[in-house]
């Protein structure tokens, strides 16, 4: 299998479904779909996340919070780009194959949709020094490398939020970052962990 689908969750029947639903409505199907409920005591999100990845066997992981949503040609469109940009002459270009891709994605908070702010902007390439002032790169937004992950230790436990800013920092410090310029996730934030 290619991909494997990450989905940490705590308490969230209902948005968990809907989550789920998305997934299983993808264009691509080539994926295994790995569900990880955070049992009392709270582990927190970055022990729940490797505990997902520890299971996974595709060449590619990709997370998806229970209460986000992808559009159904994510996984389909991210793999064809991936492939497109590690192709030559581009890869030259860039002077190291891309290991992640990540996309744009629509807000609802309470049913309506947010514009998202300009300090919220979307950069391609070596992009360690933009994200440094602050997260740009969301969970259920990526699609990268399994191996990648292992190399780069995974998400840091230590650590009881930020975990995926570190985890993006660490990696755009060795790897050229894929920007998918298309809207396929809706982050649906504000709800109860």
């Amino acid at each position: 299998m290619l991909v494997s689908v990450i989905i940490p969750t705590y308490n969230r029947p209902e948005l968990l479904k809907e989550a789920i639903d998305s997934v299983r409505a993808q264009t691509f199907q080539d994926f295994e779909l790995i569900v990880v409920e955070d049992h009392e005591p709270c582990q927190g999100p970055a022990a729940i996340r490797n505990s997902g990845v520890s299971k996974a066997k595709g060449r590619y992981i990709a997370f998806l919070d229970s209460d986000d949503l992808w559009d159904k040609k994510k996984l389909e469109k991210q793999l064809r780009f991936l492939k497109i940009i590690n192709e030559e002459p581009r890869r030259s270009v860039s002077g190291s194959e891309f290991k992640l891709c990540y996309t744009n994605e629509k807000w609802v908070r309470n049913g309506e949709h947010l514009n998202q702010l300009k300090k919220h902007q979307k950069y391609h390439g070596w992009i360690f020094d933009k994200c440094l002032p602050l997260c740009i790169i969301s969970c259920s937004s990526i699609l990268m490398e399994r191996e990648v992950f292992a190399e780069l230790g995974g998400f840091d436990e230590s650590l009881p939020v930020c975990e995926d800013y570190d985890l993006w920092l660490r990696l755009s410090l060795r790897y050229p970052i894929a920007y998918l310029d298309e809207k396929l996730i809706i982050k649906r934030g504000g709800h109860p962990d």
